[in-house]
């Protein structure tokens, strides 16, 4: 009902009249084309059909015509049964001529006429079933610069059909000598002077008026001439002037019901395939020239509702005949090209086909060649233009080399061919930029990232010391052969260093994803720790991951490989190794070994007594405020989502602050120990904790609630400021990641 409402508002519109126009002349057009495609189809044995075939494409042009007009999402959108399906379908006509040669001549073309259907049908329900399942859309993942090459090709295609219709001499490029000979050139001269007049004028001052008046004109010119020079449209079509070849009197009705007990189904059965073909070749075609459309007339369809669109008229030409379609690229843009786009369009396209069809061509016949041929050479212009000229500012150049490319392979191969080989381009072209992207997000080494868990001063100062053993990579993005090969470099590059990293850590928690190939870059990752030693770490790797690299790699190789929930647990398991190395060692090499680790830490440890020196005074003077409390074991002193009403001070043991995220397990964010502070935050406001913390062993907390702070803020500012600054020391240090 909207549609209906849609042509009449645009029959009472100013754009009636362009639209209209356009539609007659589009209509013109493809009676012409229709009529060649059923000349292919019924050609050799099958020639003296030809013209009860044109009446069956004429017939699929009306039918596929008013259904755009009424249900297509895109006002203006023209179809038509197309050439690359009719090409399938004339090898099968042909195969029919052999196979019932002896057959008389009603029996061929009941038989052609029942392929022919049974292709519609099965395009309908492909197109169904690919509506239905939304597949369509995989056409928004066609690359840009492809349905620009698509576009350009198909603009040259049409600037060469427009010679070809305007001359009668064959459109292709080894024929181009003899458009510079005179008896040539005097048809296609006027015809192209036209369209590049139109053109110049669309670009420097674009109105809907001016083509529709353009071609007004140019029948009046035409004719004007004629009558003053004295040439008859007879001796003007003789000349090759008018069109010519039409239908002079009705074509329909094309098939009956005695049609039907004149079908060889044997025959037909046996052309199953060749319907499928036909069927597969018509959706390749309709997301081709969807997207071609999409991107020409800079707007979206609703593809899902052409599919459906295309297929019920797909239906509707199996029952009177005709063979597969979809939408026209280059008719579907001419109205939104020069500003008009409404469904009176393909109105007046079908209702010019049904006019031959019911009475002939005989008021066709008035229109010029040139006229014709300048409208088609237009819009390969306009298409070039938009792709091979301004293309050049809008694309960068290896895209705007890609669409070059794509528009001579389609010119020399065909639009299949053209895009295949675009799509090879495209897709050859992601993926070495996709290899330039580094998948490693950072590298630090072991002085530079640590565990959470809570660690004695030597400790730290013994891991600060042994930092170039270990080396961690964050990742990020999809890991596939491109980037997965730069990480695999950078680990090599290490290993071959004179002292290479023992422990080699991948946090792969930030990845979207890996290929086989990735698991193949790491299997041989692990192969070169192997060789040097080195112990290579998995944190949070993705599901299935480590199954297929214990599946592709070496027991000896698995043996220098390890998983982790997380990067800390990684890190926490490469600290305990190098610090039971350190702790070895101290005690085989005794006080020398143990006044080199004191000169190491000195200075920690001296930090580190003053800042348990200040804590443990500000303890002692907060006095009763300070609330205390004793933890066995894996008691929880808070849970993750409370709020703890205010901070803890650990003044004996340690405390795990441990979150769970989703379905995960429990993965532990922090280690607090003595002289820290749990949830200091929310000593100043509500907090909601990030993690449950449980104590590990004995521990012993001091509880400090907001409102206690707030009082002591009044009675003792000295001691509540001695708090403060603790806060914000203890802010600083997570800020840092310390």
């Amino acid at each position: 009902m909207n549609s209906l409402r849609d042509i009449l508002a645009d029959l009472q519109s100013p754009r009636a009249v362009p639209a209209l126009s356009y539609g007659l002349v589009i209509g013109v057009l493809l009676v012409v084309i229709e009529i060649s495609l059923a000349s292919m189809v019924f050609s050799g044995p099958l020639a003296s059909l030809a013209a009860r075939g044109a009446g069956l494409t004429l017939f699929g042009t009306v039918v596929m015509s008013l259904a755009c007009a009424v249900f297509s999402s895109f006002p203006g959108l023209v179809c038509q049964p197309q050439d690359a399906p009719a090409a399938v379908l004339a090898g099968a006509a042909a195969s029919v001529a052999v196979a019932l040669a002896a057959a008389a001549p009603g029996v061929r073309f009941a038989t052609v006429v029942a392929i022919m259907g049974m292709a519609c049908l099965c395009m309908a329900a492909l197109f169904f079933v690919v509506g239905r399942f939304r597949l369509a859309n995989l056409v928004r993942f066609l690359p840009y610069p492809v349905v620009g090459g698509f576009l350009a090709g198909s603009g040259i295609l049409l600037g060469l059909g427009g010679l070809g219709v305007m001359t009668g001499v064959g459109a292709n490029f080894g024929a181009l000598g003899a458009y510079f000979s005179w008896p040539v050139a005097r048809f296609w001269l006027p015809g192209a002077a036209f369209a590049v007049l139109v053109f110049a004028a669309l670009r420097l001052r674009p109105h809907f008026l001016l083509l529709p008046g353009a071609l007004g004109l140019g029948l009046l010119v035409f004719h004007g001439v004629l009558l003053v020079t004295g040439t008859s449209l007879e001796a003007a079509r003789a000349g090759g002037w008018l069109l010519g070849d039409l239908p002079a009197g009705g074509l329909w009705p094309v098939v009956g019901c005695e049609d039907l007990a004149l079908v060889r189904w044997d025959v037909v059965l046996a052309h199953v395939p060749d319907a499928l073909t036909a069927a597969l070749l018509a959706l390749v075609g309709l997301l081709l020239n969807v997207g071609g459309i999409e991107l020409g007339a800079r707007r979206d369809l609703d593809i899902e509702r052409e599919l459906f669109t295309t297929g019920g008229g797909g239906v509707l030409m199996a029952l009177g005949g005709g063979f597969p379609g979809y939408p026209a690229l280059s008719l579907s843009l001419l109205g939104p090209r020069t500003g008009v786009a409404s469904r009176l369009i393909p109105l007046g396209a079908a209702v010019v086909c049904a006019g031959v069809l019911m009475a002939g061509g005989t008021v066709l016949a008035l229109f010029p060649r040139p006229l014709l041929g300048g409208l088609v050479l237009l819009l390969g212009l306009l298409f070039v233009s938009d792709w091979l000229v301004d293309g050049w500012k809008r694309l960068t150049r290896l895209d705007y080399a890609i669409v070059v490319i794509i528009a001579l392979a389609i010119v020399h191969s065909g639009f299949l061919t053209g895009v295949g080989l675009g799509l090879g381009l495209a897709v050859l072209l992601f993926v070495v930029r996709m290899s330039r992207v580094p998948v490693v997000a950072w590298e630090r080494g072991g002085a530079e990232i640590a565990s959470v868990r809570h660690r004695p001063v030597t400790d730290r100062a013994l891991l600060r010391a042994r930092g170039g053993d270990l080396r961690a990579f964050g990742l990020r993005g999809f890991l596939f052969f491109g980037s997965a090969n730069l990480l695999g470099e950078r680990i090599g590059a290490l290993l071959r260093e004179g002292r290479p990293p023992r422990f080699l850590i991948v946090d792969m928690a930030g990845l979207d994803g890996y290929d086989i190939s990735a698991v193949n870059t790491i299997q041989r990752t692990a192969q070169r720790a192997q060789a040097a030693g080195a112990m290579l770490l998995l944190a949070a790797p993705p599901r299935g991951l480590f199954t297929l690299l214990d599946s592709n790699a070496t027991p000896e190789a698995m043996a220098h490989v390890r998983p982790f929930p997380g990067l800390d647990a990684a890190l926490e398991w490469a600290e305990d190794r190098l610090l039971a190395e350190e702790h070895a060692a101290l005690g085989a090499e005794g006080p020398a070994r143990r006044d080199a680790l004191f000169d190491l830490a000195v200075d920690d440890v001296a930090r580190h007594l003053e800042d348990m020196e200040r804590f443990e005074a500000l303890a002692e003077s907060l006095g009763p405020a300070l609330e205390r409390r004793e933890l066995a074991s894996g008691e929880e002193l808070f849970r993750q989502g409370e709020d703890p009403r205010g901070a803890y001070m650990v003044l004996h043991g340690t405390l795990a602050v441990m979150a769970t995220y989703a379905q995960s397990a429990p993965q532990r964010i922090r280690s607090l120990g003595p002289g820290t502070l749990a949830a200091p935050m929310a000593a100043l406001r509500a907090y909601v904790a990030p993690g449950t913390a449980v104590a590990e062993g004995r521990t012993v907390v001091g509880w400090l609630p907001r409102e206690a702070l707030a009082r002591l803020e009044e009675a003792d500012p000295k001691t509540a400021l001695a708090f403060h600054k603790l806060v914000a020391r203890a802010l600083g240090r997570r800020a840092e990641g310390r």
